[in-house]
């Protein structure tokens, strides 16, 4: 099973800082597609990042290890 820790406190280069808010949402937006009957096989980034309000690059800049 892939390592779901995020990424976001891990050392990276100067720029603008992660945003907390995107991180919150991005873990509501799956439990809630989870608790409304998504199987995890069913899950995609995309239904992800689009309930969260988020792009998909943010998901994935976060949790790399992602191979959805």
């Amino acid at each position: 099973m892939a390592d779901m820790t995020s990424t976001a406190d891990a050392p990276r280069s100067p720029g603008r800082p992660r945003s907390i808010r995107a991180d919150e949402a991005i873990i509501e937006a799956t439990l809630d597609l989870l608790a409304e009957g998504s199987t995890i096989e069913a899950l995609s980034i995309e239904a992800i990042a689009t309930r969260a309000g988020v792009g998909k690059a943010t998901i994935y800049r976060r949790w790399a290890g992602t191979g959805v």
